[in-house]
């Protein structure tokens, strides 16, 4: 005599199998290749070790290039607008007016409704938290980065990161404009 599963045991029984597949998948993902050589570089203060694989040598090059520009700018108080792409909910991918004072974010504004959001409303960054968005992405092997930056003032303008091409919804963008330095208070 078979007993006959009950739907509610199927039901989970489907969704454990599921979660496991997905774990054994997301840890497999997640183990870096000890074999990868690495290279350490100091940034432009000379005091921060970052460790990238020479895979990402032009990538890097460039980072630093564009980090040290706007660093020379010494802003840190500025306007800009940030949007981000992502597999997320709509008001996530809406363009935002953000202020910074003394280098922390002070002001998002969702455009073009001017509604205000709170200061770590996701996806709101500074362009320091651009520039270490990138150096992560460098830092966790992605897939893909590819970055532009403004001439005059060396912030990124587009960043597109793949993390893993197997995965889909996992990829980030963000596109920045509008850069206004506001006077030192």
């Amino acid at each position: 005599m078979f007993l006959k599963p009950s739907h509610h045991s199927l039901k989970y029984g489907v969704k454990g199998l599921t979660l496991l597949i997905f774990s054994v998948l997301f840890m497999t993902a997640c183990q870096s290749n000890p074999s990868t050589p690495t290279t350490d570089t100091t940034n432009s203060k000379g005091d921060d070790k970052t460790t990238i694989d020479p895979a990402y040598k032009d990538i890097h090059q460039a980072w630093q290039s564009a980090k040290q520009k706007w660093q020379k700018t010494n802003a840190s108080h500025y306007i800009y607008t940030l949007q981000r792409s992502c597999f997320c909910p709509p008001e996530f991918r809406k363009p935002m007016r953000i202020r910074v004072n003394n280098n922390d974010i002070k002001l998002v504004l969702l455009v073009p409704e001017n509604t205000e959001k709170p200061k770590n409303f996701a996806g709101a960054k500074t362009v320091d938290g651009l520039f270490t968005l990138i150096e992560q992405a460098m830092q966790r092997k992605a897939a893909s980065i590819e970055v532009s930056y403004d001439a005059r003032f060396g912030y990124p303008t587009s960043i597109a990161i793949d993390y893993d091409k197997r995965m889909a919804d996992e990829e980030v963008y963000y596109k920045a404009s509008g850069m206004r330095l506001l006077p030192k208070k």
